[in-house]
């Protein structure tokens, strides 16, 4: 699944294309993708694309929401495919979005349902734009009443957005922390170095375009190139210490770390 800095890359894409441009043709399947039905974009001005967490929004000059969620493959291209979910297009570009796997979601939304959307309301701080003060501050209160171990709650997004499988590795083996660590047995140093490198690892990700596992790529059809530099993920020995990565399941997903270098 497309993480923060993967999602930011689209978004980034995306901005340049269409941000600014009124809508002249849209055109949405019936696919089980869309969550609203009966909705229409021509006339509408893209005044802004953003990033919350994991989830795209297009932001419209009536002040209304286009939320997509990608999901497993979602996609975006410029050139039409067999099965695309919608098509946007102004006088200079047309985009089309795409989900092979059907688990990416699209919903249309008034400022008013905006506001109330749960999805995106309950978010915590995000992961690339926030300061490390803030997410020491979320990892410390959250630590008083939550004992789950530290890797799954680096994946809920409530707690803090934009981290995935990949990153929450990642970070983990950078912060020198054991992934089955609970979050209330972290000292603040160690809550310190892990909120200093969360935005560390993301944005350095999202310079070279995210990571590509599977299928990731850009509007432009570009694989990012971070996953060249995975500590752990995916690894079979230690970039550092040149011991063996260990690989177990937490929350019912693959986790990489070292023994050596995590405590």
């Amino acid at each position: 699944m497309p993480e923060g800095p993967e999602v930011q890359t689209v978004v980034n894409a995306l901005t340049k294309l269409m941000v600014g441009k009124k809508i002249i043709s849209f055109h949405s399947t019936n696919h089980s993708t869309i969550q609203t039905s009966n909705f229409n974009l021509v006339n509408k001005t893209i005044s802004v694309i953003q990033r919350h967490g994991k989830y795209i929004d297009f932001v419209f000059d009536d002040t209304s929401h286009l939320v997509i969620h990608l999901g497993m493959t979602g996609y975006f291209r410029t050139d039409e495919q067999p099965k695309y979910i919608f098509s946007l297009q102004t006088s200079t570009n047309q985009i089309y979005f795409y989900d092979p796997r059907k688990f990416g979601k699209v919903w249309y939304l008034t400022k008013e349902e905006f506001h109330n959307f749960k999805q995106i309301a309950t978010l915590g701080p995000d992961g690339i734009d926030s300061t490390p003060e803030v997410i020491i501050n979320k990892i410390k209160e959250d630590s008083i009443n939550k004992k789950q171990e530290i890797k799954p709650y680096l994946m809920d997004g409530h707690n803090i957005s934009g981290i995935g499988n990949i990153y929450a590795s990642e970070v983990l083996f950078l912060s020198g922390i054991l992934p089955t660590r609970k979050i209330n047995s972290l000292s603040d140093k160690e809550i310190k170095i892990l909120a200093y490198n969360i935005p560390k690892i993301l944005k350095r990700s999202l310079e070279q375009g995210g990571s590509t596992i599977k299928n990731f790529s850009n509007v432009d059809g570009v694989a990012g190139n971070y996953q060249n530099n995975h500590y752990v993920y995916q690894q079979l020995i230690c970039k550092s210490c040149g011991g063996v990565i260990q690989q177990i399941k937490q929350a019912g997903r693959s986790t990489f770390y070292c023994p050596n270098e995590q405590q």
